[in-house]
């Protein structure tokens, strides 16, 4: 580090507290732990760069760079990191509350770049006052550590960190996470159209979040509602409103199922993503697909992919209990006629067989059964 450029830094990064802070006391406090930061990542040579959020005025960041090696499949090819950006958040009721950690690269999947708070998984506690911004960056390393051994595993991944119901969220700060796709909705609440909300939904690698907006503030959005996505029991698409799209999620509390309606602009797009992400957690089962037109051979197509969706639903589930080589060829093929299907109606579903083409062609007992035609 160039201490003298750091030094203007953190002159800067405090008369910013100064701006943030209602209080003398976390004017001082702030400014003795900006110190041991700087000593701190001098001496552990991790890389530090210091933000003011200018989005929405309620941070001062610092980002944190721990130089880790690692190979990241994305965008249909490996790509290797040697830099992984954690960014530690100082709000304005800090030192009590108002700190937060969030990652800014992806480098597994599901990502942890999409804006969740990782603060109790980085400390292995809650934040308190007792505690330093030292102390989670001294943290970070045995945080990365326990995340890399566990990079296969989904659902570890997907426990990790997360948005609050109740806290209130900047949309810019949001568009800060590219994996964190947003949907603006209208949020349908009864059946007869009675109670219209506009929302926003926020869907990552491996959770969907339901904001509401905030009355008088127009860049603000509050959470209301957050979900597991293999929580998701039935996504349906209304026959004569192809925008109108109704969700049902399984409560694990009450063991029953709750429906939310909404209106989405992008509803091609947000079908699309929502299947894709899904289907990394559980088997995602087709059974319609009456929104399609074939014009004059509508029926007929109609009751052909419904053949074939019959057949492949069949199979999936006995492939396991009759796992031979005619077994497989048969549900390769069938895989293989649904891409081809939904290819030439330009419709997102092919996308989803591909995938289980693919993912059952790489399965090793699969490969072991197919070098022996």
């Amino acid at each position: 580090m160039n201490i003298e450029v750091e030094n203007k830094k953190i002159e800067a990064i405090i008369q910013w507290s100064k701006e943030l802070f209602s209080l003398e006391g976390q004017v001082k406090r702030f400014s003795a732990e900006m110190n041991e930061v700087v000593q701190l990542c001098t001496k552990e040579k991790y890389e530090l760069n210091f933000v003011q959020n200018t989005k929405s005025k309620r941070w001062i960041e610092l980002d944190i760079g721990i130089k880790q090696k690692i190979e990241v499949y994305a965008n249909n090819e490996l790509q290797n990191i040697d830099l992984i950006v954690f960014t530690i958040q100082i709000g304005a009721q800090y030192p009590v509350k108002d700190v937060r950690i969030v990652c800014k690269t992806t480098f597994v999947r599901p990502t942890l770049a999409d804006g969740r708070n990782l603060i109790a998984d980085v400390l292995l506690q809650p934040w308190n006052y007792k505690l330093s911004l030292v102390s989670i960056i001294k943290q970070i390393p045995s945080f990365l550590d326990r995340v890399l051994l566990n990079r296969f595993d989904k659902i570890y991944l997907q426990n990790i960190g997360q948005y609050y119901l109740g806290s209130s969220y900047s949309i810019d700060e949001l568009k800060d996470y590219p994996d964190l796709a947003r949907f603006p909705t209208i949020q349908q609440q009864n059946a007869f159209f009675q109670n219209i909300q506009v929302r926003l939904i926020g869907l990552s690698d491996a959770h969907f979040y339901l904001f509401e907006m905030i009355d008088g503030k127009d860049d603000y959005v509050r959470l209301i509602f957050r979900a597991p996505l293999q929580s998701c029991v039935q996504l349906k698409r209304k026959k004569d409103n192809s925008t109108q799209l109704s969700i049902s999620w399984k409560n694990y509390k009450n063991k029953q199922e709750e429906q939310q309606i909404f209106t989405i602009n992008e509803y091609d797009k947000f079908i699309r993503l929502f299947l894709r992400r899904l289907n990394q957690y559980q088997h995602v089962r087709m059974t319609s697909n009456s929104y399609m037109v074939f014009g004059d051979q509508q029926q007929a197509e109609k009751q052909k992919i419904n053949s074939i969706m019959k057949n492949l639903n069949q199979l999936e589930n006995e492939i396991d209990k009759k796992f031979n080589q005619q077994t497989i060829n048969k549900l390769m093929d069938l895989y293989q006629q649904a891409i081809e299907f939904y290819s030439s109606a330009s419709d997102y579903l092919y996308e989803i067989y591909l995938n289980k083409l693919q993912t059952l062609i790489q399965r090793q007992d699969v490969q072991v059964i197919l070098q022996y035609k």
